[in-house]
């Protein structure tokens, strides 16, 4: 078989054009697998920089009625670079008639604010939980729980929260 000079040139039904083809399904096909590669670089970063995590136990003994729960040990907020999702918070140990309150305030507070309450609980239901997105803590802030007129005589709060790279924050709130 012999190929005369039409059939190599650009145009429709020559070598050429089948040449012209053969190179741009190869770009895209590089273009599509560098786009694969890069979506699967950032999953693996995200899978590294969310975890779900436990509140470490907090218990405080109530005095004259009343307990207040801080962020002493800065571990009831994230620290500088992370946010947390609250999913869980629960006050154990509280009598039939007690009451706590949880706040979201700033780290150094030594007292609540009223202004920053987010729920209470009782004994009757003494586990929040604001859903996947409903308490975004930021470094900065933290969570307090304070209760007065207590029956019980020592309190403990525990909780669940997710803790996340701040960068991940746009995408965890969509």
């Amino acid at each position: 078989m012999t190929i005369d000079g039409d059939q190599l040139a650009p145009g429709p039904g020559g070598l050429g054009a089948a040449v012209q083809a053969m190179g741009s399904l190869s770009l895209q096909l590089g273009n599509l697998t560098d786009a694969i590669q890069r979506q699967y670089a950032l999953e693996q970063r995200y899978q590294q920089s969310i975890m779900s995590i436990p509140v470490k136990p907090h218990n405080v003994a109530v005095s004259g009625g009343a307990a207040t729960i801080l962020n002493h040990e800065s571990d009831l907020g994230p620290r500088s670079g992370y946010a947390w999702a609250v999913q869980r918070i629960t006050i154990g140990g509280l009598a039939t008639n007690d009451s706590v309150s949880i706040y979201k305030g700033p780290g150094i507070a030594q007292t609540v604010d009223p202004t920053n309450l987010v729920t209470v609980v009782t004994a009757a239901a003494p586990t929040w939980a604001p859903g996947r997105t409903g308490c975004m803590i930021f470094p900065g802030d933290t969570l307090i729980a304070a209760g007065t007129g207590l029956a019980a005589s020592a309190i403990t709060l525990t909780g669940e929260i997710i803790q996340m790279e701040q960068w991940i924050v746009p995408q965890f709130l969509l």
